[in-house]
C-alpha cells in the first residue's frame, strides 16, 4: 500500500509479507504494529511507536523527539538512509533468544 498527502495520526496493523509505503505522508503521529515479516517506510514528525514481532523492518524519515518500541524476534526499526536512531530517546525494549542475559553491576 502507497500513501501520500498529510495526517495528524497514522495507525497501522500490518500482517504477513505486508508491504506500507508512507515515506510521502507527512505524519504527525505513527503507530505501527507489524506481525510477520512486513516492511513499512513512513515520514513521522513528533511521536512514533513501533511494535515487532518477527523479521518486520520499519525504517522511517524524520527526527521523532518520542520514539517507543518493542521488537520480539529479528525485526528491526531504524531512521531511513543511516544506521541507528541517534537523535530521539529510544523507550521499549528488544527481545531475541539468541542474547545472553547481561550481568547486573556490583
Amino acid at each position: 500500500m502507497t500513501l501520500d498527502g498529510a495526517v495528524d495520526e497514522l495507525v497501522a496493523n500490518m500482517t504477513g509479507a505486508s508491504d506500507l509505503r508512507a515515506e510521502s505522508l507527512q505524519t504527525k503521529s505513527a503507530e505501527l504494529s507489524v506481525t510477520g515479516a512486513g516492511d513499512a517506510r513512513i515520514a513521522v514528525s513528533d511521536t512514533l511507536k513501533v511494535s515487532i514481532t518477527g523479521a518486520g523492518k520499519v525504517e522511517y524519515i524524520g527526527n521523532p523527539p518520542h520514539l517507543e518500541r518493542d521488537i520480539t524476534g529479528a525485526g528491526s526499526i531504524r531512521p531511513r538512509g543511516g544506521g541507528l536512531s541517534s537523535g530521539p530517546a529510544v523507550l521499549g525494549r528488544s527481545h531475541d533468544s539468541s542474547e545472553s542475559p547481561r550481568p547486573r553491576p556490583k
